[in-house]
């Protein structure tokens, strides 16, 4: 776990979408406990106001549904702006799955789903950046180990999420001459409903805790600006 570091993070603005999931609950966590100050994103209202209480109710929390969507996009942009929303670190911690052969994947479904797992994360890199002024800022990702292969029924998740390597990659490149590092973190199976539910998985104390990936994606801020690497393999066991 990482040692008390609350300098490094106190009153510094962290947004993160998809604040109420596991991994993203785990961030916020580890965020509050060294003094940041939390924009949390969700679709739930009862689970946005329930994680707000567990953080002592200080945070902003912001509900939507779509993101990809034209008025939503505006809405939570001018939300965010009339809250003074400046932010160092964004952190795009949403992710949906759907495994069925191509044949059973309905249109709706890979539309749904793709927008979910990779449309989003360029709406909210769009957002981010219409809002940092920071010199030096963070932008964080969710890939998958599984776009290292390819198996029966994994062609839309890992679509999407190769998808995503590829979009955070060029990000990288075009975000760094103005100081900005992205990173994706291609992780094997994290302890989470969304792994929990998948058959003939690995059992839950052989998985990455979600606490233990907040605490990774934390401590690598603490890199060397100059310093980068966009793509952070992580493995279960």
């Amino acid at each position: 776990m990482i040692e008390n570091n609350i300098p490094r993070w106190k009153d510094r603005q962290v947004l993160i979408y998809g604040a109420t999931g596991g991994i993203g609950q785990a961030l916020c966590q580890a965020f509050h406990k060294q003094g940041a100050h939390l924009y949390l994103i969700g679709r739930s209202k009862s689970k946005l106001d329930q994680l707000r209480e567990e953080l002592g109710g200080k945070h902003q929390c912001f509900l939507v549904d779509h993101l990809t969507s034209k008025s939503s996009y505006e809405q939570l942009l001018n939300q965010l702006r009339e809250q003074g929303g400046r932010f160092e670190v964004g952190i795009h911690a949403v992710g949906r799955g759907v495994m069925k052969r191509i044949s059973q994947i309905s249109l709706e479904e890979w539309q749904s789903t793709m927008d979910v797992n990779l449309h989003s994360a360029f709406a909210f890199s769009k957002l981010f950046l219409e809002l940092t002024s920071s010199k030096q800022f963070e932008l964080v990702f969710l890939g998958s180990a599984s776009t290292e292969q390819s198996w029966p029924k994994n062609a839309l998740y890992g679509a999407g999420k190769a998808g995503l390597e590829y979009f955070v990659n060029v990000l990288q490149q075009e975000i760094r001459p103005s100081g900005g590092r992205a990173w994706l973190y291609r992780a094997g199976a994290v302890n989470t409903d969304f792994f929990q539910q998948i058959k003939n998985h690995l059992p839950p104390h052989k998985m990455i805790q979600p606490d233990e990936l907040a605490d990774i994606i934390i401590e690598n801020f603490r890199i060397n600006p100059k310093i980068y690497s966009t793509v952070i393999p992580l493995r279960s066991e």
